[in-house]
């Protein structure tokens, strides 16, 4: 056998390559050979090779592709290109792991039905990238220039340019786009401190960029300058603010002055069971809350019959029925403060759905209780509008004795179906409970950062005011109740 041994130049890959086809020839084999892993300096040229990894430091690429049997629906994991020129880069059916340019002018990214994970570039230009039908998930650019960015029908899920500058987006014109898509999914656009001329979109879905025709989740721009911005219609949510307020110039009486509604007890302590032993009481209108204090049948229904009154005509339905139903005890944590005023607190109480009004009669078929309250209420609704924050309790008075007694408690009820909470949201004070009174002085009393939500369909507010002397020693009495109600406008 003669001599295998071939003459190979120093640092030439194309004679290494043309010495191993030899090698192959003698040895009858087709195989071609496989590089692991190629670094080329220079002027180089690769052809029926499997690669791995291409790293290019400083050589100038006319022309990378993946096509035929050399690249269709392969993988490429990885691309790096560190101070090169490349003229055309392109992939048509595998998948396109990274692609990374430091530095480098990028004429043309091109992947035809290709999955593309990631394209980044510092401080490098690109002249065109597309992807036809494939999925883009990335694209990042920090410092760099991108005059076209085009999906035909691709996914394109991020493209972010920090530092970076777009000359116009648009998702139908691809001849005039910066990025578009036609009919693909856009699902965000971030820039920061970068400079957008056109932002325009008719016909494609995009999440988070603003769009005409679609519905827009959100635009994301931090210190950004946005020359154009064509939408068809914005959906706004805004929280407009609403006060409740009272005036009372000089309160004589030393009692409870309810304000915005009332909480009134009717009876106490009674027995309801099926003896049967009833309740009967009598009340002006409004609706009525049970507190079970204790039983041994707490399962079961209680009946309200008596006299309804329709809350928007005032019409009354004689001989009407209630039914409540029960499953547990209620929990009474009321308190009496230094001036022995009720301080209101329960929960699950029960509050019926009618108002009621003179003489009603409450009894039940299955029940067994020992210890039963029963109360009127009645409560500010706000004209039944939904999505209320209550935020601020405050009131404004003048003291005109060492001696005045001023105490305020703000109430909340909470409808869940047949049962209601009943809450003390803040208390405003002046004398034995609160700071202590001066005569002849001015106060501003406050409790803010309430933030509890009210649906005005079925919850409710009251004030409970006290003046404990007689004469009260108080005047020119104001409190102030104040919510937002958060609506959503639309702008077209």
């Amino acid at each position: 056998m003669g001599s295998r041994t071939y003459t190979i130049k120093d640092g030439d890959w194309q004679s290494v390559r043309n010495a191993i086809q030899i090698l192959n020839q003698r040895l009858s084999t087709d195989a071609l050979p496989v590089f692991g892993g190629i670094v080329v300096e220079g002027t180089a040229v690769l052809s029926d090779a499997t690669i791995d990894t291409a790293a290019i430091g400083s050589a100038t690429i006319s022309s990378l592709a993946f096509i035929s049997a050399d690249g269709d629906n392969a993988t490429i994991s990885a691309v790096a290109f560190g101070s090169a020129t490349v003229s055309t880069m392109s992939l048509s059916s595998g998948t396109f792991t990274s692609f990374t340019a430091i530095s480098a002018t990028v004429s043309a990214l091109v992947a035809n039905s290709a999955n593309i994970s990631s394209v980044a570039g510092l401080s490098a230009t690109f002249a065109n990238l597309s992807v036809t039908t494939g999925n883009f998930t990335s694209f990042t650019a920090i410092s760099a220039t991108v005059s076209a960015l085009v999906a035909a029908s691709a996914n394109i899920s991020t493209v972010a340019g920090i530092s970076a500058t777009w000359t116009g987006i648009n998702a139908t014109d691809i001849v005039t786009a910066t990025i578009s898509s036609t009919s693909g999914t856009f699902t965000s656009q971030s820039i920061v401190s970068a400079t957008v001329s056109a932002l325009v979109a008719n016909t494609a879905n995009i999440s988070a960029v603003a769009a005409a025709s679609i519905v827009v989740t959100s635009l994301v721009a931090i210190s950004a300058t946005i020359s154009s911005l064509v939408v068809s219609s914005i959906n706004a949510t805004v929280d407009i603010p609403i006060t409740l307020q009272m005036y009372d110039a000089e309160p004589a009486r030393g009692s409870e002055t309810n304000w915005n509604g009332a909480f009134q007890s009717l009876i106490t302590s009674q027995a309801l069971d099926t003896s049967p032993t009833d309740i009967t009481v009598s009340k002006g209108t409004g609706k009525f809350v049970t507190i079970i204090n204790a039983g041994s049948v707490v399962t079961g229904t209680i009946n309200v019959y008596g006299d309804s009154v329709n809350r928007d005509t005032g019409a009354i339905t004689s001989a009407d029925t209630d039914a409540l139903t029960i499953d547990t005890l209620s929990t009474n944590s009321s308190t009496t403060d230094a001036n022995s005023n009720v301080v209101h607190m329960y929960e699950d109480a029960y509050i019926t759905s009618k108002w009621f009004t003179g003489t009603v009669v409450l009894s039940t078929p299955d029940l067994t209780l020992t210890d039963v309250d029963v109360y009127h209420v009645s409560f500010e609704q706000m004209n039944d509008k939904p999505n209320l924050t209550l935020n601020t309790f405050d009131a404004s008075l003048f003291t005109s004795n060492v001696n005045a007694e001023f105490d305020a408690y703000l109430f909340t009820l909470h409808v869940t179906g047949d049962k209601c909470e009943i809450h003390n949201e803040g208390g405003l004070h002046v004398g034995n409970v609160g700071l202590p009174a001066l005569a002849s002085k001015y106060w501003r009393l406050r409790q803010g950062s309430i933030n509890d939500a009210i649906d005005g369909t079925t919850d409710g507010l009251w004030v409970d005011v006290h003046y404990s002397n007689s004469p009260s020693y108080v005047e020119d009495v104001t409190i102030k109740v104040w919510l937002t109600q958060n609506t959503e406008l639309t702008l077209s």
